[in-house]
């Protein structure tokens, strides 16, 4: 039995393996591109046998397999995802999205290469062709539980709606042609078509801004977080305009869903009052923090009210998951509510020493550092850190909540005798 047939009788044995794999690979990139207010459709498949029988046939007169670690080292997408983007300017945000979700294997790839002239039949291309990116990675092990499916490599493709179709058509009239090899008036007619994609491209970026100025216009607000994304991003490439140090591509946007409900709440859910918040905002240096969560942090900061009723807007979004992971039981729901209340009441003693004080306590820590002395700035900080954790669905182990509200009480204690003094 040849080495190929070999792999393909081990490999339909671990079909379904693969499958899985794809599967609750999509799974995550679905949410997390809807989280962000990415428009995409995500696909998912593991590698048909029959196909692979024929790459590796085709492959191995060239490669000359070994042995079967040959086939799984040359073979990238056994287990195998595409993202096609409706806006190619998304790409940015998608890059790092899966950079956080998965574990790379090794560096993204690039198409087309830099510099790379492109040739069919006998003729020289006008056009790049196909235009994307490809991803090695493998599920990342998030919560200390490895399993088999955290070693499986997953390739994930990314490129436009218009790219992944052309390239179909191109893939199977050049690799699996029916009658023969193409004629050079075939290629041409393809080189064309990917000229034609090109220019949809285009298009579609300006579609998606035509969309973001029709959803601005009179002011409406946002009814979903692709519009809110789209609208976030317009925002802050028009206010960083001119300003070298803020005009760098907004490529970590983070989790819209949660910040369309917390504007929702706070009465800031229209493009008019999102611009005068990104613009008190977008200064702010960290770039590893997530816009949206530097834009919930300065509306928690502005209305201590919503801290009680954090609870409610969890309870209340439409898809039930994004706060999953911090009120899984009644004993965490219990504390997390205690939590914020405490924490408004903290806000409060803070807000008062600051106008006994005669400063403004607005903007939160940044503005504190002048009313606060440096081991209560220091604890305040911890304490602010996992009020955003929270609001920001992300998990916040129960201890660790507990640990925080003692920290509290401590802080108000003293705060009441800073004030009473």
């Amino acid at each position: 039995m040849s080495i190929v047939e070999s792999f393909i009788q081990r490999y339909e044995r671990e079909y379904d393996f693969y499958d899985k794999v794809c599967r609750k690979a999509e799974s995550l990139l679905d949410d997390l591109l809807s989280d962000a207010g990415i428009r995409a459709i995500v696909t998912s498949r593991a590698k048909s046998p029959t196909r692979l029988r024929d790459k590796l046939n085709q492959r191995n007169v060239s490669k000359n397999y070994k042995d079967e670690i040959d086939i799984y080292n040359d073979i990238a997408d056994l287990a195998g995802l595409r993202i096609a983007l409706y806006f190619p300017d998304s790409n940015f945000e998608v890059d790092r999205i899966i950079k956080e979700a998965f574990c790379l294997i090794e560096e993204e790839k690039k198409f087309p290469k830099e510099g790379a002239i492109r040739k069919t039949g006998n003729r020289i291309n006008r056009f790049p062709g196909y235009v994307a990116t490809h991803y090695r990675v493998t599920l990342k092990n998030n919560d200390g539980q490895k399993t088999i499916y955290h070693d499986a490599p997953i390739e994930i493709q990314v490129a436009s709606v218009l790219m992944h179709a052309w390239s179909e058509v191109e893939h199977d009239l050049v690799y699996k042609p029916l009658s023969g090899d193409l004629s050079d008036e075939e290629y041409a007619i393809l080189d064309e078509i990917n000229g034609l994609v090109l220019s949809g491209e285009i298009a579609l970026e300006r579609l998606k801004h035509a969309g973001v100025m029709r959803s601005s216009k009179g002011n409406k607000p946002y009814s979903n977080q692709y519009e809110l994304a789209a609208s976030i991003i317009d925002i802050h490439g028009d206010l960083s305009r001119g300003d070298e140090a803020s005009s760098h591509n907004l490529s970590n946007i983070g989790r819209v869903n949660v910040l369309l409900d917390i504007l929702k709440t706070s009465n800031n859910n229209t493009p008019e009052k999102l611009r005068k918040i990104i613009e008190k905002v977008k200064g702010e240096s960290s770039s590893d923090v997530p816009f949206a969560e530097k834009i919930i942090s300065y509306v928690l900061d502005e209305n201590p009210s919503l801290f009680p009723n954090l609870n409610k807007i969890s309870d209340n979004v439409s898809d039930g998951k994004r706060y999953k992971n911090v009120t899984s039981s009644i004993q965490e729901g219990y504390y997390r509510d205690n939590f914020f209340k405490m924490y408004a009441e903290l806000y409060e003693l803070i807000t008062n020493l600051a106008r006994d004080k005669g400063k403004d306590p607005k903007n939160g820590v940044f503005r504190l550092t002048e009313v606060l002395p440096p081991p209560l700035l220091a604890d305040y900080s911890r304490v602010r850190d996992v009020r955003n954790r929270i609001a920001h669905a992300k998990s916040v182990p129960l201890g660790e909540i507990i640990v925080t509200m003692r920290i509290i009480e401590e802080m108000k204690t003293e705060l009441e005798q800073m004030i009473n003094k």
